[in-house]
């Protein structure tokens, strides 16, 4: 019996994954969850948040995952306000060099707490190829352009990305990616108001053919399935889940992809995340 609940413990140890969240204001790495290695899956989820959110917005998500793979979330100058005044002069891909820095530095801060490695310590960078990178509108942009020009493990968009802040993406975002197309995924709803699927939104500056589905495609993805949320399942598990949520409103669709909320659909979006991020 002893030697069973040794098993057991020391099975439980190998599928905890750890959890923290960055600020690059502060340069402070925060520990969220931290009971044990992740030794599971060699790579890192991170994890850039919308418009006025924050990483503690997403944190169904991260407790979701982290049992597969350990977590980096990083809070950057994301309010409404401040994005305006920044795209005002700036592109969606200065933004994500901009990024890359702070993220490196939050790589380095794990690697002395925890042991794990997922910098290139020869060039001083981000191991890009053990990142499963991930965000939320205009962090779905961002982490894009990460993809755009380093070989991610994976990419991830929830809602988006999209044309936003004045800001249209088809100068760039179309292919040849550095991430290979078949490691792209996402999930979108044909309901958002915020990032319109089907049409640019005319209040970010966009024109009608800057909905999201054109830039999916233009980066060479046409593994598309539409699937009902009220039916709680998906059939097919293309690569891109478009999500049909007819008695949702466009604002609570934009947020259903990954924002924390109380929903009857909790095991639905738990299930897509494992497989979106994870092939689970």
């Amino acid at each position: 019996m002893y030697l069973l609940f040794m098993y057991l413990f020391l099975l439980f140890c190998q599928i905890q994954g750890l959890i923290f969240y960055y600020d690059t204001n502060t340069s402070n790495l925060n520990t969220i969850e931290y009971k044990y290695k992740n030794y599971n899956n060699s790579d890192i989820f991170v994890f850039l948040p919308g418009t006025n959110a924050y990483c503690e917005n997403y944190s169904q998500l991260f407790y979701t995952v982290n049992n597969r793979i350990n977590v980096l979330c990083i809070n950057y100058k994301s309010s409404m306000k401040s994005s305006i005044k920044y795209y005002k002069y700036n592109s969606f891909q200065n933004k994500s060099k901009s990024l890359e820095k702070p993220l490196y530095q939050a790589l380095e801060k794990i690697n002395n707490i925890s042991g794990m490695n997922y910098i290139d310590k020869v060039n001083n960078t981000p191991e890009w190829s053990k990142i499963v990178a991930g965000g939320h509108s205009q962090g779905s942009v961002i982490v894009t352009g990460w993809g755009k020009i380093h070989k991610l493990a994976r990419l991830v968009v929830f809602s988006g990305p999209g044309c936003q802040f004045g800001k249209r993406l088809h100068d760039w975002i179309k292919s040849p990616f550095a991430t290979e197309s078949n490691r792209i995924y996402g999930i979108e709803t044909l309901q958002d108001k915020i990032l319109p699927w089907n049409y640019g939104n005319k209040h970010f500056g966009c024109k009608k053919e800057d909905g999201v589905s054109s830039y999916i495609k233009a980066m060479g993805i046409n593994e598309i399935e539409i699937v009902k949320v009220i039916e709680k399942k998906m059939e097919k598990k293309s690569q891109i889940i478009l999500l049909n949520m007819t008695l949702v409103n466009g604002i609570k669709s934009h947020l259903f992809t990954c924002f924390n909320m109380k929903t009857i659909y909790k095991k639905f979006r738990e299930n897509m995340w494992l497989y979106s991020i994870l092939g689970k």
